[in-house]
Order: structure tokens, then C-alpha cells, then sequence
């Protein structure tokens, strides 16, 4: 996460982080009214009074299942431009990565969106020349 969101979210006194916790449960009608939080730790249940919540899924890429399929980085992105081929070409030629699965994305859904297109038309150009 970025460190400006950290600091904003540190520094909003009507939110609560809560690292390390897991939302297993949700109360409330129609409507959040509160959440059954488990600590991972020591496997411990609290129920807090909520009537939002934000979910942040992090930054890991889940590219497990892609290993030794194309090159991934030491984080676990995809790398991309590699010996003379597209920005978002892969080690497979003919095979695009884009947005934040990509090693050296920006990591903005702006970004994603116009890598996601960009791919979308090399591959389309791709196929039509062979």
C-alpha cells in the first residue's frame, strides 16, 4: 500500500487498522451493523460495531501457479520486455501481462486499464500477421 494512504489512514481518527485480523463473520439485516474479527495469531473473536469496511487484498501477485510457465521476478510478477519484445510481451512471445500482475507496473487502475488495452491490441496484431 502506499505510504500516503498509510499515513491517511493512520491519521483518520473514525478508522481502525487492524493488521493481522480476519473477518469471519458480518452482522446485520439489510444493512452492516458489525463484524466478528478473529485475530490470526492466537485465534481469539471480538465483535466491533461496523457499519463499513474496507478490504485491502494487498500486493501479492498470486502468480504460484505460473512458475516455471513464464519469468517471474523475485516477488512473484510477471516480467515483461525482455530481449527485444514488447513492454508487455512475456517470455513466451505472444503471451502479454498487464497491470499490477506485471514486474515495473505502476500499480494505478488507470494504468492497468490502458497496459490492458495496449496488450489486447498487440495481440490481436500479433495473430493477424501469422
Amino acid at each position: 500500500m502506499s505510504d500516503y494512504l498509510v499515513q491517511q489512514l493512520e491519521g483518520t481518527p473514525n478508522v481502525t487498522v487492524r493488521p493481522g485480523s480476519q473477518v469471519t463473520g458480518a452482522l446485520g439485516q439489510h444493512q452492516l451493523s458489525g463484524l466478528v474479527l478473529t485475530d490470526v495469531a492466537d485465534g481469539s473473536s471480538t465483535t466491533v460495531d461496523a457499519d463499513a469496511l474496507f478490504v485491502f487484498i494487498g500486493a501479492r501477485p498470486h502468480t504460484d501457479w505460473l512458475n516455471r510457465v513464464v519469468e517471474l521476478d523475485s516477488n512473484g510478477f510477471i516480467v515483461t520486455g525482455r530481449d527485444g519484445a514488447s513492454w508487455l510481451e512475456t517470455s513466451i512471445p505472444g503471451v502479454y501481462a498487464a497491470g499490477d500482475i506485471r514486474a515495473g507496473s505502476i500499480r494505478r487502475v488507470a494504468a492497468a486499464v490502458g497496459e490492458g488495452s495496449t496488450a489486447a491490441m498487440l495481440a490481436r496484431e500479433r495473430l493477424t500477421a501469422t
